[in-house]
């Protein structure tokens, strides 16, 4: 996880036994998703490449104010979602999309648990600078970035299979 839970765990492990006073707190960012899974980007693969270069649009789009306000992220993943963009990782040389759920993301502060204790982040009493739930109706655009997005939503919805679209007749 890092290097501070791995320092408790190598120093419990030689025989070290914590008795904390109090208790004190670590700042995580959670991610929530109801899957994730890797994405074929080979010879062929023009929608699943499509697909992540929307992403990046989406993510370029919101880039300046996520620089400034990192809570910012969950406006921008809660417009990937409107905009049926899903997000992306890129992990051992892999893609990976994101299916994400609500709240989409959260920066909160967590209980250390001392080894052998774990922290269990979902169950565990937190400090979030954001709402554990969050509005899909309620994303805010920036200033121009509207007509950007409107094209990216137009093109995921022309890239989604014929059997999957709704036609009116």
């Amino acid at each position: 996880h890092d290097l501070t839970l791995d320092s408790f765990w190598a120093l419990h492990d030689l025989g070290m036994n914590f008795q904390p006073h109090k208790m004190f707190f670590r700042d995580h960012i959670i991610a929530y998703a109801r899957d994730v899974g890797p994405v074929n980007m080979g010879p062929g693969q023009w929608r699943n490449k499509r697909a992540l270069l929307r992403y990046f649009r989406v993510f370029l789009a919101n880039l300046a104010k996520i620089k400034k306000e990192f809570t910012y992220a969950r406006n921008m993943l809660v417009l990937a979602f409107r905009l049926k963009v899903r997000p992306f990782l890129f992990v051992d040389h892999v893609y990976h999309e994101v299916h994400m759920v609500e709240p989409f993301l959260n920066y909160c502060y967590l209980p250390i648990s001392m080894p052998p204790e774990r922290t269990e982040p979902f169950s565990a009493e937190k400090l979030c600078a954001l709402p554990m739930q969050a509005s899909i109706a309620n994303a805010t655009l920036i200033p121009g970035q509207k007509l950007s997005l409107l094209a990216v939503a137009v093109e995921a919805r022309l890239d989604e299979p014929i059997a999957d679209r709704v036609l009116p007749l």
